[in-house]
């Protein structure tokens, strides 16, 4: 599959390092990113945390959400065509149906809110895109052509652009963050502004 690895030079040693954050580290540095927002007067936030199978990561930053008191939108980003993470550790659509509901669970008050992410269109088949969407309660997210490279992997992958893409896939509507889609192509703008995502 052309393209699913961008954005992904990652040696080993950096791969490793990242397969050894687990829900303590996880949870202790989302309280770190919680005592500055505090300290700056942010009361609310969002956070995005890929979920990894055999991983209590995610686990981490929901309990750090809870404990810092402020209302945080969790999104759970999940990917299943990649190389960002090793295979084996990747949720296929109805795997991440399940973990998502586990990790609500975890989510207790009023404060902190779960929700489904599609990573990217390169890391995120249409099978996991539509599966997410179909288990949002409110806001799903997806980092969105943050860079010419993304955008142009849409373009020579589906022929037409990633918004184009999400619309094409009948899931672009009002529920959605794009983060950041700083490099759109022509008229997607006016999709994102129509669906009022």
């Amino acid at each position: 599959e052309r393209g699913i690895s961008i954005g992904s030079r990652r040696g080993g040693a950096e791969l490793r390092a990242s397969e050894a954050i687990d829900g303590p580290t996880a949870e202790a540095s989302a309280l770190l990113a919680t005592i500055r927002m505090l300290r700056s007067g942010i009361t609310t936030t969002t956070d995005s945390h890929a979920a990894w199978r055999d991983s209590d990561r995610v686990e981490g930053s929901i309990a750090a959400a809870a404990r810092s008191g402020m209302r945080v939108l969790l999104h759970v980003a999940f990917l299943d065509r990649t190389d960002l993470i090793p295979r084996g550790r990747q949720f296929d659509s109805d795997a991440a149906l399940t973990e998502l509901t586990r990790l609500r669970s975890f989510a207790k008050g009023p404060l902190v809110e779960i929700e489904p992410e599609a990573l990217s269109l390169p890391r995120a088949s249409d099978e996991l895109i539509i599966a997410l969407h179909s288990a949002r309660r409110r806001i799903m997210a997806m980092h969105l052509n943050y860079s010419r490279e993304f955008r142009d992997w849409s373009r020579n992958t589906h022929g037409h652009g990633a918004v184009e893409h999400l619309a094409h896939l009948g899931v672009l509507d009002d529920g959605w963050l794009l983060a950041p889609p700083v490099h759109l192509e022509p008229g997607e703008e006016e999709l994102i502004a129509e669906a009022g995502a």
